[in-house]
Parts: C-alpha cells; sequence; structure tokens
C-alpha cells in the first residue's frame, strides 16, 4: 500500500516514502504476459494521483480540488463522493 507519506511491503514492512512528481512503479505482475500495473505520482495540494493498466485498459484517478477525476482509456467518468459505479466497455467490465 502506498500512501503519501509510506509504502507498505507485501511482507508487513513500512518505510517512509515522499512520492515523486513523475509516474512511479508502485506495483504489477511481471511476468511474460503482464497482468496489471499500477502507478503512483504525487499531486498538487492533494496526496497521489493513480494509473492503473489493467486487461488492456487505462484507469486514472487525478485529485482535483476537494474530489477526484476518473478516466477509462482517456474517457471521463462522473463519479460522486461515495459513489459505486460498474464501469463496462465495449461489454466488458473493466471495474466495479
Amino acid at each position: 500500500m502506498v500512501t503519501s507519506t509510506s509504502v507498505r511491503t507485501a511482507d508487513n514492512v513500512t518505510y517512509s516514502y515522499s512520492p515523486s512528481q513523475c509516474w512511479t512503479l508502485t506495483s504489477a505482475k511481471c511476468s511474460s504476459s503482464p497482468e496489471y500495473a499500477v502507478f503512483t505520482k504525487r499531486s498538487a495540494g492533494l496526496p497521489l494521483a493513480a494509473k492503473v493498466y489493467v486487461g488492456g485498459h487505462v484507469v486514472e484517478w487525478t485529485p482535483n480540488g476537494n474530489s477526484v477525476k476518473m478516466s477509462v482509456n482517456g474517457q471521463n467518468v462522473a463519479l460522486s463522493p461515495g459513489e459505486q459505479k460498474e464501469h463496462k466497455q465495449d461489454g466488458v467490465e473493466i471495474f466495479k
């Protein structure tokens, strides 16, 4: 888990962390056929922006004032605070 001040590893060790302003690989399934990759970076004024590559899709969350802007494959997705949403593209569920 990554926050704006620390990283906790899979073996439950926590390290101090100061995020970069550049995208940094946070987690991934590294293999000859990668399944996912998660990148994070420091965002102006708010904790972290995140970009996830999964199943041939890109989902991005960017802090925007008191809210978070979200996009899937470059298309903005409207999301209200506390709202749960299922997103499908071409009949394929990307997230729920």
